[in-house]
């Protein structure tokens, strides 16, 4: 994130427009998250947030920083999540309910190789052109929606 912040503030969008990145599991603090993307502003591609209500290593992140919710443990249900996905121009997925035999903090790897019904070397976004809330429904490999409202 760093990074693309830095990219933005030397005038790079050329650079930025050529992105399409996905944060699985991110640990980092939602809040600066947030703060991040309002210097970064909107992206040409979403960016797209992989988060598991369920992920031991992240729920521990946030009891060693007194708390603080970190972006990987985002609640796609939650209004506030919902707004936060629009305003920032992000997409956030939930990948909870995503079968695994490791431990959930790798529950994402999942996707790539194939295990959730995905052909390994397709790309699971393409299509998902817009910015919101989803859940990965692994039944047939789609996302849902969720929330009433998404961004072109």
């Amino acid at each position: 994130m760093e990074t693309l912040v830095r990219l933005r503030l030397a005038g790079r969008g050329d650079v930025l427009d050529r992105i399409e990145l996905v944060l699985a599991a991110p640990d980092i603090d939602i809040d600066l998250f947030g703060a991040q993307m309002v210097t970064l502003g909107m992206m040409k591609h979403p960016i797209t947030v992989l988060v598991s209500s369920d992920d031991p290593a992240l729920k521990v992140s946030s009891r060693l920083a007194s708390r603080r919710m970190r972006l990987g443990l985002a609640d796609v249900h939650d209004p506030a999540i919902q707004k936060f996905a629009l305003n920032t121009g992000i997409r956030i997925v939930d990948i909870t309910q995503m079968a695994t035999d490791d431990p959930a903090h790798s529950r994402y790897i999942g996707m790539i190789s194939g295990e959730a019904g995905i052909s390994p070397g397709n790309n699971p976004f393409d299509g998902m052109r817009n910015a919101g809330a989803f859940v990965f429904n692994q039944v047939g490999g789609v996302f849902q929606g969720i929330g009433g409202v998404l961004a072109e």
